[in-house]
């Protein structure tokens, strides 16, 4: 059977715990030890285990100024924190997925290359469209409708520009998918 570790004074506390990384003195450790916060053994010595539980309770860490229960407490916030975003994620993916599966949502990849094609196909239909002469437009007109023409070609070319960067993810929005309803 091993004997536990003991210090014979505050000196010698202060040196273990100065090593363990709190921030302690010699005096510190004396006046803990006098107003009862740290008490020997019958044998008039300080065991290792109690002088540990002592400073996790009472004295601070060098590095942040926090006790080590404190210390303690907020990584386990921040593990606690780090699974619930990791589950709030993990359930926003399968809500998608479920999505997709009722055909709620659609990845942009799946119709994007049909809307492409029928975007440049309408663009070819309007700038092929001849001018009837039966229309009997006047000059102004004529302007007016070749300029109307024109905002929508421009539009449907901007329109295809903006879907092929979204397939690139380059779009703002760059998620992929589309809400079917």
């Amino acid at each position: 059977m091993t004997e536990e570790i003991t210090y014979k004074n505050a000196a010698a506390i202060a040196r273990h715990l100065d090593a363990a990384g709190y921030a302690v003195t010699d005096d510190t450790v004396r006046n803990h030890i006098k107003a009862g916060h740290l008490g020997p053994d019958p044998t008039g010595r300080y065991l290792k285990t109690t002088v540990d539980k002592y400073a996790l309770l009472r004295l601070k860490l060098k590095a942040t100024g926090d006790t080590a229960k404190k210390s303690n407490e907020k990584l386990q916030e921040r593990k606690l924190k780090a699974t619930t975003e990791s589950e709030e994620y993990k359930a926003k993916m399968a809500w998608i997925e479920l999505e997709k599966e009722e055909g709620r949502l659609v990845e942009i990849a799946t119709f994007l290359p049909k809307l492409q094609s029928a975007i440049a196909a309408c663009r070819t239909r309007l700038l092929q469209i001849p001018l009837k002469p039966t229309l009997n437009l006047d000059l102004d007109q004529r302007q007016r409708l070749d300029e109307a023409i024109r905002d929508v070609l421009n539009t449907l070319s901007d329109y295809n520009k903006l879907m092929s960067q979204d397939e690139t993810g380059d779009a703002p929005n760059g998620a992929g998918l589309f809400k079917t309803e």
